[in-house]
């Protein structure tokens, strides 16, 4: 399946990939705690699984700026089109604060994120949290690790807060491209963790750089569970301010 599924893949150009349509599962990302003085982006994300055997996926368009030295907000808007001659539809929106609590050690720098999330329809909104720590390795690389717990609020919420962890290990080489590694683990519900096969575990490398001014992103996941998708295909498009 795999292996029919990465023949399809390697032929698409950048172009083709940002209009193709499959099953989308995964446009977050191992975020880090740095609120960087003056930021500001604009950040466009599409994201595909198993390419060719659904018509669906997810956009996201994200707006985020520094506020207050340690603080930066950002929101989040994301559409989606589940397949099977489904109307593309609006997902949720969502509000997000970003901490920057400094240094621990010279080399372990981290923060927290928290957000809201109102879901489009009847579905449960959601309330989030998460840490975030960032450890410089070496000259050009680093670590990221995150936990991140989720509560929905709603007539159809879940019990107990969701739990998932996030990491990527990078390397920014002297030309300025970024190669790294990815891994998404969900964990269940405190009411009832999952056991690792039940979970939609992904791992996969990405790579990033700059051209023309823009930032792009293009990142492969590969489901290391049955239920998670084979292969997810995901783009990214960053404008800095």
């Amino acid at each position: 399946m795999l292996r029919r599924l990465l023949g399809r893949v390697w032929p698409i150009t950048l172009i083709g990939l940002m209009f193709s349509s499959a099953w989308a599962q995964n446009g977050g990302g191992v975020f880090g705690p740095i609120v960087p003085e003056g930021h500001r982006l604009w950040d466009y994300r599409y994201s595909v699984a198993d390419p060719g055997d659904d018509e669906a996926w997810i956009q996201r368009i994200h707006y985020e700026q520094e506020v207050a030295g340690n603080l930066m907000w950002r929101v989040v808007g994301q559409w989606r089109n589940r397949g099977m001659d489904t109307d593309t539809e609006f997902d949720f929106t969502r509000a997000e604060l970003f901490i920057d609590a400094g240094k621990l050690t010279p080399w372990w720098h981290t923060g927290f994120r928290v957000d809201a999330m109102v879901r489009n329809g009847d579905r449960p909104d959601q309330f989030n949290a998460a840490w975030t720590n960032q450890f410089a390795l070496a000259d050009g690389v680093i670590a990221r690790f995150l936990v991140f717990g989720s509560q929905q609020i709603g007539d159809k919420a879940a019990d107990g807060v969701q739990l998932q962890t996030r990491a990527l290990l990078s390397k920014k080489l002297p030309s300025g491209v970024v190669l790294g590694f990815e891994s998404y683990d969900p964990w269940g519900s405190t009411e009832k963790f999952a056991t690792y096969e039940e979970g939609r575990h992904q791992v996969g490398p990405f790579v990033a750089g700059k051209v023309a001014g823009i930032n792009l992103f293009g990142g492969l996941l590969f489901g290391t569970t049955d239920s998670a998708a084979d292969l997810t295909m995901r783009v990214r498009v960053i404008k800095k301010f």
